[in-house]
């Protein structure tokens, strides 16, 4: 969660927030929270993008439901 708004000093046009391989298994669900919380804080002043897990990954669909209940 820091590095997401830390992200945001840098003058960046864009940040991705990364669900998939960057994450370990056992902390997919800490960063689903933490990602959502980001993207509802509503961050008008760059665009955001999340990388989700694989379509035929087990976690794509907790990454969906946790992000596309973010603004």
């Amino acid at each position: 969660p820091d590095r997401m708004k830390n992200a945001l000093s840098y003058g960046a046009d864009a940040l991705i927030l990364d669900l998939e391989d960057s994450v370990m298994p056992e902390r997919k669900p800490a960063a689903r929270l933490a990602t959502a919380a980001f993207l509802g804080q509503g961050k008008g002043r760059i665009k955001l993008f999340v990388r989700v897990n694989s379509l035929n990954s087990a976690f794509l669909e907790d990454d969906l439901t946790a992000i596309l209940e973010a603004k």
